[in-house]
């Protein structure tokens, strides 16, 4: 019976469509502008500096349920947007793909010390040694902030935040979610649904809104 079940999964999963992957680059120069990025459901969104002045933005997408990166390049602003589009695909692979929704994942590549805002429905973010100021909004997601110098300000409704910080101001709230620490914050203002504090000195900036994601807060020199 056990040899049989192993026979019906292995023909399962060999007949099942193999899912295309393409990606989609754009890279402009900088200028100095403030960066825009509004999209729709995502898989993953991250952050990656560069000494060079560009901006660049990778999206690995799935054919089976395309989307359209557009880049809109003005003298104040750098407008980065995507747009789901109908794909062409057969019926099977379609029903497939919606049993299974797969959505693209985005590397953005920017410039020290700029200003990125950031706007998308639900999906994940994160982030290594940023340096500048970010906005960022979503619906629902997991965040990671590891290390930064700037300011840095999340709003979502539910999910996960993960910051490492050091030398920051740090102004978190989260009306039903859990506010931890792995540092000491006796120190720190306190209410049911809220932590207000600084870590070292108030170089940088955090601020993370929530209604009830889970804030969690790292300190960098023990990490």
């Amino acid at each position: 019976m056990k040899s049989n079940l192993s026979i019906y999964i292995f023909i399962y999963l060999f007949t099942q469509p193999l899912l295309a992957q393409k990606t989609v680059v754009k890279q402009i120069d900088f200028k100095n502008q403030k960066i825009e990025v509004q999209l729709e459901d995502i898989d993953l969104l991250e952050i990656v500096h560069t000494n060079q002045n560009i901006v660049k933005i990778s999206m690995n997408d799935y054919e089976e349920n395309p989307s359209k990166l557009d880049v809109i390049n003005t003298e104040k602003i750098i407008s980065i947007s995507s747009l789901k589009i109908m794909p062409l695909v057969h019926l099977e692979t379609e029903k497939n793909c919606y049993e299974q929704p797969l959505f693209p994942s985005y590397t953005l590549i920017v410039p020290t010390k700029c200003d990125v805002s950031i706007t998308f429905k639900n999906g994940n973010f994160s982030t290594n040694n940023f340096k500048g100021n970010l906005n960022l909004m979503l619906n629902t997601g997991d965040v990671v902030i590891d290390k930064f110098q700037g300011s840095v300000n999340v709003q979502l409704f539910s999910g996960n935040v993960e910051a490492t910080i050091i030398n920051t101001q740090a102004i978190v709230q989260s009306n039903h979610g859990k506010i931890l620490t792995t540092f000491n914050t006796r120190t720190w203002q306190k209410t049911e649904n809220s932590l207000i504090g600084t870590l070292g000195s108030k170089k940088n900036l955090l601020s993370v809104k929530s209604i009830n994601a889970n804030i969690m807060l790292n300190n960098s020199t023990t990490r």
